[in-house]
């Protein structure tokens, strides 16, 4: 799971430390609630993280294989809304629209 990936060893510590020193002490940390897919029985990864991959469910993309889909929400940035907001294309690119 993301706990013990590499992509989370990278993104905290390569990425993370590329970040200019002013802007990594703006970086609050947060509890990241990773699925494990469809296997049943098993309990969500948690782990604390100043970065972290987006979920499906916090760019808009339903997904019934992700077990913590119940522990997120839609992130305002890609909400539908009148006007049409940027991320909405994004989602499109990612899924094939």
């Amino acid at each position: 799971g993301w706990p013990a990936s590499e992509m989370r060893t990278y993104i905290n510590t390569d990425i993370y430390n590329a970040i200019p020193e002013t802007i990594r002490n703006a970086i609050v940390e947060t509890n990241v609630v990773s699925g494990h897919g469809n296997t049943t029985g098993e309990e969500n990864f948690i782990s604390t993280d100043k970065l972290y991959l987006l979920s499906l469910k916090e760019i808009g993309i339903s997904s019934t294989s992700d077990s913590a889909r119940d522990m997120s929400r839609v992130l305002d940035y890609y909400e539908i809304n009148n006007s049409g907001v940027a991320g909405i294309k994004l989602r499109m690119w990612m899924i094939g629209g």
